[in-house]
């Protein structure tokens, strides 16, 4: 059973159908993100193994390329997930905000409160799965613990879910009025 050693800078080989699939991938990514934008994973030596590994992640990178690209820059494979776009005053100093409120206001930033019905579900998956790859990736190659894993998948969650219920009751206020309790506070 192939699996990856926890510190990515001595990674275990690949077996070559391992390989093959990496080989594979990366090939198609290449294609779909140009050679600049593929040069930023490229450089990164657990890169194949991480396509190896991970057909979500690899999806995730070719179905999205420009918010991967986002949050790499950012450094959301290089810190804790709270290192996320706007967050890293430097590349080696950690957030000084509060895990939670960083993770609130990327899903906040992300999922703008003009968004129509159709474009917040697009939205919502992309916020999702670009998310939950660069977590996965931290998770496969043991640059993130178990802690910060779990952590992060609880808030995310929660963020997405407050921050969806707060823009769909703002749509059906505007359209229906707000909802109230029987003493007229609205609920």
């Amino acid at each position: 059973m192939f699996s990856i050693n926890p510190n990515p800078k001595h990674l275990y080989p690949l077996t070559p159908e391992l390989a093959a699939d990496a080989e594979r991938e990366f090939s198609r990514l290449k294609s779909r993100f140009g050679d600049e934008k593929f040069a930023l994973f490229a450089a990164r030596p657990e890169f194949k193994s991480v396509l190896a590994l991970s057909d979500f992640i690899a999806d995730t990178l070719y179905a999205y390329p420009d918010e991967c690209v986002k949050l790499l820059k950012a450094g959301a494979l290089d810190f804790p997930l709270y290192a996320l776009p706007g967050s890293i005053p430097s590349k080696n100093e950690r957030p000084s905000e509060d895990p939670e409120d960083l993770i609130a206001k990327d899903v906040t930033d992300f999922l703008k409160a003009d968004l129509h019905e159709n474009d917040l579900k697009k939205k919502l998956r992309i916020l999702r799965r670009t998310r939950l790859a660069m977590l996965a990736w931290r998770d496969l190659t043991g640059m993130a613990p178990l802690d910060e894993v779990f952590r992060a998948l609880t808030s995310y969650a929660e963020q997405i879910v407050l921050r969806t219920l707060a823009l769909v009751r703002s749509s059906f206020k505007i359209s229906l009025g707000d909802a109230l309790e029987d003493n007229g506070d609205p609920v």
